[in-house]
């Protein structure tokens, strides 16, 4: 019995999917910065909900004698037009939207300016209908934010974790959950001939910059500084990296293999010697197993700027060696073809007799 009860509540609860998502539902913002709530309404058992209406509350909490959910009150759809944007206010004043659009399932809020008592747990109440005949369920989802007093330290990685002499992948990175505000996030110390261009995305709660740079043993004991700055260029917070860089000769090679010794033709080789051992100079390896966050490793940006160059004189190389293959198969194929009908002629038309003259 106390099987069949726990079944009947597992299949209940796959079968009951909350159609409210919120992802990440824990987000990090700063004094004075903004944080927008990703929220987004899915299907529910496969059926389009409609008639939508939502809430959303500040610090809420089940009240057991209305089993209803409670709290500060943010935004009501129900007493909004839906045709412009609501623009509230957060528990502290701060400014407050509602960025969302409930006819494309969008139920996201934004807080601007936020202070240190709008952290806390924000919570969305959903009703709306579905299936025929018709139903009207509600459903409960919240998120926290976290306020700190002031924006944190860019974060930096380095890959490879060993730098060597060549080129060097460089990652800094700042929570943030507000797109809609975009900031600058720079990195410099080392002269700009010797950096690629830095790529800036803010996506997955975070604002990222990935750079390339030609490490040489110059450049041990500089250091790297990664700036988090407002749209007007101004300063608002910054990280450093001193960095450490090693020639590939400090690196200890692996075990040398036995040098091979000769053959001769005999032993069914075909000159008498093989070739000449490998040099004993250590290579590192190439850190191509080095995958960074855009999911192109280290080699293949290698590659790529050193290549630059010559892309033009390899593709016009290309292109000439494409087409005379064509050429070939074409002709080949005409070749072919004249063959077959040849043939085909030969097996079907008769040469006519010589007609005697009476």
């Amino acid at each position: 019995m106390q099987n069949l009860v726990w079944l009947l509540f597992l299949t209940g609860f796959l079968c009951n999917p909350n159609p409210l998502k919120i992802n990440p539902d824990s987000l990090v913002t700063w004094k004075g910065s903004c944080v927008v709530i990703p929220c987004q309404i899915s299907h529910y058992n496969g059926a389009v909900l409609r008639d939508i209406s939502l809430l959303w509350f500040f610090q809420p909490f089940y009240d057991t004698i209305y089993s209803e959910y409670s709290g500060h009150l943010l935004y009501d759809s129900s007493a909004t037009s839906r045709h412009y944007i609501t623009r509230l206010r957060s528990f502290s004043g701060s400014p407050l939207e509602f960025v969302g659009d409930l006819e494309k399932k969008d139920c996201s809020l934004k807080i601007s300016q936020v202070q240190m008592v709008d952290s806390g747990i924000y919570g969305a109440r959903l009703s709306a209908s579905y299936s025929q005949p018709v139903q009207r369920s509600k459903w409960f989802l919240n998120a926290t934010v976290n306020v700190a007093e002031s924006p944190p330290e860019p974060k930096m990685d380095i890959s490879p974790k060993d730098i060597q002499e060549g080129w060097t992948r460089v990652t800094c990175s700042v929570p943030y959950h507000c797109p809609e505000e975009p900031l600058r996030l720079t990195i410099s110390g080392l002269g700009g001939t010797r950096l690629s261009s830095q790529r800036t995305t803010i996506n997955n709660g975070a604002i990222q910059t990935v750079v390339s740079l030609q490490m040489t043993l110059e450049d041990h004991g500089k250091s790297l500084v990664c700036s988090l700055k407002k749209w007007n260029w101004s300063e608002i917070s910054k990280s450093t990296m001193q960095l450490d860089v090693k020639s590939h000769l400090d690196y200890p090679s692996a075990t040398a293999a036995p040098e091979p010794e000769p053959t001769t033709e005999s032993e069914g080789t075909q000159s008498s010697l093989s070739e000449p051992p490998p040099s004993r100079v250590p290579i590192s390896p190439l850190p191509s197993s080095q995958t960074p966050h855009d999911g192109r490793t280290l080699w293949e940006e290698f590659s790529f700027l050193s290549e630059a160059r010559n892309q033009p004189a390899k593709a016009h190389t290309q292109f000439i060696h494409s087409c005379k293959e064509l050429t070939s198969a074409v002709v080949h194929l005409t070749e072919q073809f004249q063959k077959a009908l040849l043939q085909i002629r030969q097996r079907t038309c008769t040469v006519p007799r010589e007609i005697k003259k009476p």
